[in-house]
């Protein structure tokens, strides 16, 4: 490989260092690292001091090892965007190295050192988190390497034989190659005989294990396993881990004796790649499968100023008529939840009970689907900067941005609850009305706490940068602080709540009075954290710094 292109691996891997650095120097990055070191710690040194005898029977890994390294395979056989992305550039690597004075093999090596470099930053934490399922913590780490290797290669091996032989004979290979694959499995079966029928998946696969076919097929992925099992650094490691080196420095050969034209195949698939990645950023995982037009199929009339926040609140719902389809998943996913619990429970059909627990529960699960629904700040990571060019006051902002969430949860969550008391055959139709009394403020307050913490810690979505392993350690931590502090917000309205039951209980009042008093109470004190929320959003927005604080 040409000495500018590891020089250019060289200062990515600085500059990821010192972005970690440079987020450690501040504060906010300074709490975030300490949280994450009284989280994480305890976990990673639980992992590192397991005794032996607490560790997992290496005869189960070696018999279910390898056939879930070959359902990996098979995965990364079917999904496409597995192998286009296996030789996918960045569009500044397209514009920068393309023209440099670098061949294609070159480039091709240059892409698999970050790809595989990439991979082997995040290797030691899971070999860690896996040495409970191994003999050593060196062997499971050479074993995981080798594991990543062979997918990412055979990954790529399979985008230029595309390039090779074109995309129709591609698609023919692959379909050969999945009827083969097929056909073994059924070949498989039988051999297990037709008493199988009546057994189960243990003994099935206990008869699957005594077909030839069957040990030929899992006999490579055996090596992998083989080596993550190793007891000995040496020899054991050594002569276990070299089929699986051979396998993939075997791999690797053959990538680069194909020398395909695959330059134009890459940008094309790259292009592809990196406009889905700009969905992801801003719209979530589920933003991958919206329409490629983005067209919306009603007009949207236009709203009142309202100190700024009107055009705000039409531009996130105009988004959220576009890309509707992370509403349809949460729909679903509430439904899902709530009609086996509404079906569960055996009350009279005139009692509110049913209804209260549904209505609890619906309440309950929204602070963890939060994530789903990004049409406010965290949507507009990438014009930050224009946002703050506007005449408008950040609180008003705050509200504009905040209120397009709100209105569609709340609505959905109504829905959802009338349609499932329907189904049920409740009479307690007038719990909707007190659930709409509380489904737009406590929605407000999850989005809020939301947009909150994501102001003060900003982060992407989704990794968009090789070796961004700390992306799931944020998400666990701000997902801990969220709760904690919905926890918090949730105190005033408990506290108001339960010193109107003590005044109706002094008083004497009716159980139907007192049950009214508290729900007053209880709303009161949302809302009243609620308006709290809005001057501190307002707040974190105007000191957000885009040079310092807008992640990569």
């Amino acid at each position: 490989m040409d000495r500018a292109l590891c020089l250019l691996i060289g200062l990515q891997l600085w500059g990821w260092v010192r972005f970690i650095g440079r987020s450690l120097r501040t504060l906010k990055g300074l709490a975030l690292a300490l949280l994450g070191a009284v989280v994480f710690a305890p976990w990673l040194m639980t992992m590192a001091l397991t005794p032996p005898e607490s560790r997992a029977d290496p005869e189960t890994v070696w018999r279910f090892g390898p056939i879930i390294l070959l359902v990996l395979t098979i995965l990364s056989v079917l999904f496409s965007f597995t192998v286009q992305r296996a030789i996918s550039f960045t569009p500044a690597e397209i514009n920068f190295l393309f023209p440099g004075p670098f061949s294609r093999r070159q480039l091709l090596a240059y892409k698999i050192a970050t790809s595989l470099g990439a991979g082997l930053l995040a290797t030691p934490i899971v070999a860690l988190a896996l040495r409970h399922h191994s003999r050593c913590l060196l062997s499971a780490w050479v074993g995981l390497v080798l594991m990543l290797m062979f997918l990412q290669l055979f990954a790529t091996v399979l985008a230029l034989l595309a390039s090779t032989v074109g995309a129709r004979a591609y698609n023919r290979s692959r379909r050969l190659l999945l009827a083969g694959l097929v056909v073994a499995a059924v070949t498989a079966a039988f051999w297990a005989g037709k008493e199988a029928v009546h057994l189960g998946p243990r003994q099935v696969l206990e008869q699957m294990e005594q077909s030839p076919l069957w040990s030929a097929l899992l006999a490579p992925f055996r090596w992998f396993v083989g080596a993550f099992l190793a007891e000995r650094p040496w020899p054991d490691l050594v002569v276990a881990a070299g089929p699986g080196l051979a396998v993939n420095l075997l791999l690797l050969l053959l990538i680069f004796a194909l020398d395909a034209q695959y330059l134009e195949a890459a940008a094309a698939s790259s292009e592809r790649v990196y406009a889905q990645l700009e969905r992801m950023r801003t719209g979530g995982v589920l933003a991958v499968g919206l329409s490629g037009s983005g067209k919306a199929r009603l007009s949207l009339p236009s709203l009142p100023w309202w100190g700024g926040a009107g055009p705000h609140l039409w531009r996130q719902l105009l988004g959220a008529q576009r890309s509707f389809m992370p509403l349809v998943v949460l729909a679903v996913f509430y439904g899902i939840v709530l009609l086996p619990i509404g079906l569960a429970i055996d009350v009279p059909r005139h009692d509110f009970q049913q209804a209260a627990i549904l209505t609890l529960t619906l309440f309950g699960i929204t602070p963890f689907l939060t994530t789903m629904i990004v049409y406010d700040f965290r949507a507009d990571i990438d014009r930050m900067e224009l946002l703050k060019t506007l005449p408008v006051s950040p609180s008003l902002l705050a509200v504009g941005q905040l209120a397009a969430p709100v209105l569609l949860v709340g609505t959905l969550q109504l829905a959802v609850l009338t349609i499932t008391l329907v189904l049920q055959g409740s009479t307690a139709y007038w719990v909707i009305l007190i659930a709409a009394a509380f489904a737009f403020p406590f929605n407000f307050l999850f989005f809020g706490i939301e947009n909150l913490l994501f102001l003060w810690f900003p982060t992407r979505l989704i990794p968009t940068t090789p070796g961004d392993f700390q992306l799931m350690g944020r998400h666990i931590l701000l997902m801990m602080a969220k709760v904690l502090a919905i926890v918090a917000a949730l105190g005033p309205a408990a506290c108001l709540a339960t010193a109107a039951l003590v005044v109706a209980s002094v008083l004497g009042a009716e159980p139907a009075v007192t049950v009214g008093l508290a729900m007053a109470g209880a709303w009161l004190g949302l809302v009243g954290m609620t308006a709290t929320l809005v001057p501190l959003i307002g707040l974190a927005f105007e000191r957000f710094d885009v040079s310092r604080d807008l992640p990569p």
